[in-house]
């Protein structure tokens, strides 16, 4: 091989890796989830089931919230016969045409130039795995949303906003929490998940779970409640209606809250007036207070057997 031939592989190479840097938007607010999806191929498609009958070309981030892998896909569909973005076909496989969500290496049941009634022609443009640092930012929001801690009240009795749940502050509270749940998950806010995808992503994981980030907090007084968070804004916390109970276990009805919620069981451990237990139905472990007065005295955390 001649040193010209060799010039021109060597910028083809090159003309090649640029483009598949630009191919690459920045992180979409399209979201969708496929925990059985391993292969690029199965990403691809988990994509176009997204992309349903659409037509457009749309850029959606398909995560795998069982391995914290996340792949962006862009995807066309039409009502006409329609082929890759050339420009943005750069890596193996992808491209392949599809008819009606069959994913196969050429359209199937129409004619690829001349458009059947009722056919939805789409394509996949490209699809890339995000940068590890994505992936690991993904995986500490679906653990944030996964678990549901129970926050103990403040050493301190005196300490602000944390008097009972009606007399809350809650714009301390919210606060608060977000910043405790974020050194309890560190690095959920490193990556480039932020902004309106951030929120886009908290709110596909909201429907996936039933729920957003959820925290329960226990007040000085001993009564508790749940609160979810907003991870685009630290003083955006929300009440979850049907959470809130007294250090009885008795309800603390409020309205204007997020539905969905149950709380958590409150009891009495070893019929000790003075010691109120803290657990999620699910759960063996007890975080477990001591009050006197109406005061809290001292928590702990234990394993209580059945």
């Amino acid at each position: 091989m001649n040193a010209f031939a060799r010039i021109v592989i060597a910028l083809c190479a090159g003309f090649a890796a640029q483009i598949s840097t630009n191919a690459r938007a920045e992180i979409s607010e399209n979201w969708t989830f496929c925990d059985s999806c391993t292969t690029k191929r199965q990403f691809e498609s988990a994509a176009l089931a997204w992309l349903g009958n659409n037509t457009g070309t749309y850029v959606v981030e398909v995560g795998n919230t069982a391995s914290s892998t996340v792949y962006q896909v862009s995807v066309t569909g039409s009502n006409v016969p329609i082929t890759p973005n050339d420009a943005q076909r750069v890596n193996e496989g992808a491209g392949a045409p599809v008819v009606n969500l069959v994913y196969t290496e050429y359209a199937t049941g129409a004619d690829e130039t001349t458009a059947s009634p009722g056919a939805h022609y789409a394509v996949v443009n490209y699809s890339i795995p995000e940068a590890s640092q994505t992936n690991t930012q993904f995986g500490k929001i679906v653990a944030m949303v996964k678990m549901e801690p129970i926050l103990g009240p403040p050493p301190n009795p005196g300490t602000p906003g944390y008097d009972s749940f009606y007399g809350r502050d809650m714009a301390i509270v919210s606060r608060d929490l977000w910043q405790t749940m974020s050194i309890h998950y560190p690095g959920w806010q490193q990556g480039q998940i932020a902004g309106n995808p951030l929120k886009a992503l908290q709110n596909a994981l909201n429907m996936l779970r039933g729920k957003g980030p959820t925290a329960c907090q226990v007040f000085v007084n001993g009564d508790v409640a749940c609160f979810q968070l907003n991870l685009a804004d630290e003083n955006a916390a929300r009440y979850v209606t049907g959470t809130a109970k007294d250090a009885e276990g008795r309800p603390l009805p409020e309205s204007g809250g997020l539905g969905g919620g149950s709380g958590i069981n409150v009891n009495h451990i070893s019929n000790n007036p003075y010691v109120t237990g803290y657990q999620f139905p699910s759960g063996s472990w007890w975080l477990m207070c001591t009050y006197v007065g109406g005061v809290k005295v001292s928590c702990r955390v234990e394993w209580v057997a059945e």
